[in-house]
């Protein structure tokens, strides 16, 4: 090929060969891993959290089993509050108080042991999911085109694969499961107040419940907009350091480090203010939630005296409102308003992923602008003869880079494109590749329209060497063999 395009080749020099045999002979052999991959998409649903989840469902229904389980064993304590105030360490039987405590030890020990369960469970749960939604999102990007990674940034790429699908597993290792436990622990919570007393019940949910409740709402739509400022300003971050790093050559070459420093230190500064503003947010209302609690805990104190006054002067009618259940009440009480923060804390999760979920669905909804057709077939003999058949091509749909070529070029035969810079030699070299599809016109190898063949028939028959090399991690031979894996000495 040197000989019939008039370039000069001498060769490789054999030092230089015999001690890159040496080098690869040395490098360890690692077995590759079976890994199937096609440039079809193989799910057409949408990606939402139900679609993700649902193949798991059984999964999650046993642990909010075993997340139900927890919550019931965890509240007998507040109700044997009430059994040792009343009959033991009233009436001074001992007895009594030695079973309740032995009862309160085994339900305690019985719900370490079911919750250390749920969370061995869930977190085993939550990895596999996140390892497959990785796979999912990393297979996805090596589907899509060229073009969308010279208008995406790496930057924020990264940011999808990291900070995002880090979002996305705390939300599903302990958002959703805590928030189905802080709404049992609620439900269960309230059952066992109404059957303490109904009158301070309706105290709790008339007087401290909607304070509670409204001061909830204002921090969920005071936040909402703070997280998301969040997420995106941890992407320019990302982006702008990705930037940086790859273009340091240039950054050096033309001095320009004291403005990077100041460019950067200003998107890091925006990435503060917004995380400086969610957590004023979050301390406001951390405060005035114990606020609201401990003068819910004085207001039930209060009431629950005067209905122990009025109802049992003895206090120790059979059935009746008592001293150890007014405190079993309050314990109630301050475990009532737990879920309410729980819940508050959750939503900050929540949101979160939340946007994660959005931006991933907006990068799993993106389809590659070059397709492969449903009938395409694997190309088994290239012979190499390519025609260009009035192709015009435009990487904006504005100013067109080709106008109109044809041209043939037969099988064997050595071409080289020579011009100014921007005159589309590239450009058909891309062409030839499919990393693009013309605007107009058509392309055809071996008098085949390149739409019909499969992309991998047609990569893994093309050579190629661009224009800056790139050395992927791993070992010289690794590259070596990077586009056939298969060859041989």
């Amino acid at each position: 090929m040197s000989q019939e395009a008039n370039l000069p080749f001498a060769g490789i020099p054999p030092e230089m060969l015999d001690r890159t045999n040496a080098l690869i002979e040395e490098e360890p052999d690692f077995s590759d891993i079976k890994v199937s991959f096609s440039h079809k998409n193989p799910s057409s649903r949408a990606f939402t959290l139900w679609a993700f989840l649902s193949p798991y469902k059984f999964r999650f229904l046993f642990a909010l089993v075993l997340v139900a389980m927890t919550e019931m064993l965890l509240l007998v304590g507040p109700y044997l509050v009430q059994v040792a105030i009343d009959k033991a360490i009233m009436p001074k039987d001992f007895s009594v108080l030695t079973m309740v405590a032995m009862v309160w030890v085994g339900s305690l020990f019985l719900a370490v042991i079911v919750s250390g369960i749920r969370i061995r469970f869930l977190g085993r749960l939550g990895q596999l999911l996140m390892y497959d939604l990785r796979v999912r999102v990393f297979s996805h990007l090596q589907r899509l085109s060229i073009d969308f990674y010279t208008e995406e940034k790496a930057g924020r790429l990264l940011t999808r694969m990291t900070s995002d699908i880090e979002a996305l597993s705390n939300l599903l290792q302990t958002g959703l499961v805590n928030l189905v436990a802080q709404l049992l622990a609620l439900f269960f919570i309230l059952i066992l107040l109404f059957s303490f007393n109904l009158q301070l019940t309706l105290i709790l949910l008339v007087f401290s419940a909607p304070i509670m409740f409204g001061f909830t709402v204002w921090f969920s739509k005071t936040s909402e907009r703070g997280y998301q400022v969040v997420r995106n300003r941890i992407a320019d971050v990302l982006a702008d350091l990705q930037e940086s790093l790859s273009g340091m050559r240039l950054v050096i070459s033309f001095n320009r480090m004291k403005h990077n420093v100041i460019n950067h230190r200003n998107i890091v500064g925006d990435y503060r203010d917004a995380n400086h503003y969610t957590s004023k947010i979050t301390a406001t209302y951390r405060s005035g939630t114990q606020f609201i609690t401990t003068a819910t805990s004085l207001l039930i104190f209060t009431a629950g005296f005067f209905i122990l006054k009025d109802v049992n002067p003895s206090l120790d009618p059979e059935g009746a409102f008592t001293v150890g259940s007014l405190v079993a009440f309050n314990v109630l009480v301050s475990r009532f308003f737990i879920p309410i923060n729980e819940l508050s804390g959750l939503y900050n999760e929540f949101q979160s992923g939340n946007a994660a979920v959005l931006k991933l669905r907006d990068l799993l909804d993106t389809e590659p602008s070059v397709k492969e057709s449903e009938n395409a077939f694997d190309l088994k003999d290239l012979k190499g003869d390519i025609r260009f058949n009035d192709v015009s091509f435009s990487y904006d749909d504005e100013i067109k880079v080709l106008k109109n070529i044809s041209l043939h070029i037969e099988a064997g035969k050595t071409v080289s494109f020579v011009g100014p810079t921007g005159a589309g030699k590239s450009t058909v070299a891309k062409l030839i590749c499919r990393f693009y599809d013309p605007t107009e016109g058509s392309l055809t190898l071996d008098n085949i329209n390149l739409k019909d063949i499969s992309l991998e028939s047609l990569h893994s028959q093309l050579g190629i060497v661009p224009q800056e090399p790139f050395l992927f991690h791993g070992t010289i031979k690794d590259n070596i063999l990077f586009a056939k894996p298969d060859a041989t000495t």
